[in-house]
């Protein structure tokens, strides 16, 4: 599938690989998956294999809490870095990206520091690995025992955005409960509510709802998404969602006038998608919009 504008309709399934992330935390746990691990031994900058540090890192890759313990009681250290193909990463994130969430909590009741370890290649956190992989219980964790909510990477993305980009409602009320930045940007201009609505399609509700959630706790219902430039508002005028096409415009004062990437305003999707109500509704509300728009541009 090719990123053409003209491929990217608002009510068709998106290929989420190929959209998602130009880095993958999803690739962490593949290569955890496999037993070929080399340790590292950052004071020495050498390999150092030790069979207590192997089984700490077995022990977190497989859940297993008394292994970890065995292995912490046996001298392995709670931050020792482990190289996959995409860098170095310590035990605490492979606890978050499983959501083995005793086992993260027992590590860091062992070295409270652990929870500030980045990935170098791309400079996650455990918050990120965790939110990115649906993990709520987890994320709340690792946020009351510190880990800074709005962290960003090298691109500029929060676990909010990880969260956004996965759909998934519930690790969006962990990080909004904790005063997760609703608006942040990324580099490139991208909210946590752009992370969303490019997976947005007639098959997948949860990005949907993960949207609206967002605007509901007073996200900005303006930004777009990421590769169509659509809002939210021209999602649900395809979709024919009267209620919440009111809602969007008359509570939370979304642009009915915004444009797409194509040029198209919602209630051109609303005919294209042949949504009567939306139609009359939007075309109903044109003559004051617009007026409002060219007494701000004067």
């Amino acid at each position: 599938m090719s990123l053409t504008k003209e491929a990217v309709n608002p009510l068709d399934a998106v290929d989420m690989d190929q959209l998602q992330g130009t880095f993958s935390i999803a690739k962490v746990i593949k290569d955890v998956e496999s037993p070929m691990w080399l340790w590292v031994d950052s004071t020495t900058s050498g390999v150092k294999t030790r069979e207590c540090d192997r089984v700490l890192c077995e022990g977190c890759r497989i859940g297993d809490l008394e292994m970890v313990k065995k292995a912490i009681a046996d001298g392995a250290n709670p931050q020792v870095q482990f190289r996959l193909a995409l860098g170095e990463i310590t035990p605490i994130f492979l606890c978050a990206s499983k959501g083995y969430w005793e086992i993260a909590l027992y590590l860091i009741e062992q070295n409270e520091d652990i929870i500030y370890d980045t990935m170098g290649f791309d400079s996650t956190t455990c918050l990120h690995h965790a939110a990115f992989n649906d993990h709520p219980e987890m994320c709340d964790l690792l946020i009351n025992k510190g880990c800074f909510v709005d962290r960003q990477d090298k691109l500029g993305r929060t676990a909010l955005m990880d969260a956004a980009e996965i759909g998934s409602v519930e690790v969006i009320q962990v990080l909004t409960e904790n005063k997760a930045n609703l608006d942040g940007e990324d580099k490139e201009g991208h909210t946590a509510v752009s992370y969303a609505l490019d997976f947005i399609s007639k098959d997948e509700d949860r990005f949907l709802e993960a949207a609206q959630v967002l605007i509901e706790k007073g996200a900005n219902p303006d930004y777009a998404g990421k590769f169509s430039n659509r809002t939210l508002l021209h999602y649900v005028a395809a979709q024919g969602e009267l209620h919440f096409v009111k809602k969007l415009v008359e509570e939370y004062n979304a642009n009915p006038l915004q444009k797409d990437d194509l040029g198209r305003i919602p209630l051109d999707l609303a005919r294209e998608n042949k949504q009567a109500e939306v139609v009359t509704y939007l075309q109903s509300i044109m003559p004051q919009t617009a007026k409002l728009c060219q007494c701000l541009m004067m």
